[in-house]
């Protein structure tokens, strides 16, 4: 037997019921920024709240329609990393957690000496990659550097994939929280 064919539009008006239900299920939202998004972290997230909350990401369009009763700059912070929390917990808690999970860039720098990969000696066939970006040289069988090079994130982008020295930096950021018939932005 055929599947049946459920239109967009049908499928869209049942996701904007479903959210409207959520929201009059739930005393409290809160709308967070996720850059850069990190869906590992999001399934966790909604793993450590289900008991007590619900977090919708993506669908932009169906949230700003079922949120337009409220304040337009509480719908425009609803970008392409915004998810949007509905909880009856306490939001301070939630905050709390949520803010736990921030890490910040770091730095990268290659230290002096046999360039390594997770302290691993590099072969020197990723030396044609990496002597446009670095002052590389080749010695015994390994390459090397002859003093501390720190990298740039966006110009020596290839050179900190080739290296595996990307990081899982990440920043949560809450926006607004909204209980009690008002606004707080963060």
């Amino acid at each position: 037997m055929p599947k049946s064919l459920v239109s967009k539009r049908e499928k869209n008006e049942k996701q904007l019921l479903t959210i409207r239900e959520t929201q009059s299920s739930y005393k409290s939202m809160i709308i967070c920024d996720m850059e850069p998004v990190r869906t590992k972290l999001l399934h966790l997230l909604r793993e450590k709240f289900r008991e007590h909350s619900k977090i919708i990401f993506g669908k932009k369009t169906l949230l700003k329609k079922a949120f337009e009763k409220h304040d337009k700059q509480f719908t425009a912070a609803l970008t392409a990393n915004t998810f949007v929390i509905f909880t009856n917990f306490d939001t301070n808690s939630i905050l709390e957690t949520l803010t736990s999970y921030n890490k910040e860039k770091s730095v990268k720098i290659i230290k002096a000496g046999i360039l390594q990969i997770n302290n691993k000696p590099i072969n020197t066939t990723l030396r044609k990659n990496l002597i446009e970006f670095i002052p590389v040289y080749e010695e015994n069988g390994h390459l090397k550097i002859n003093e501390d090079f720190v990298l740039d994130e966006k110009k020596h982008k290839k050179v900190i994939k080739l290296l595996k020295m990307d990081d899982e930096h990440m920043q949560i950021k809450p926006l607004y929280i909204f209980e009690n018939e008002k606004y707080t932005k963060i």
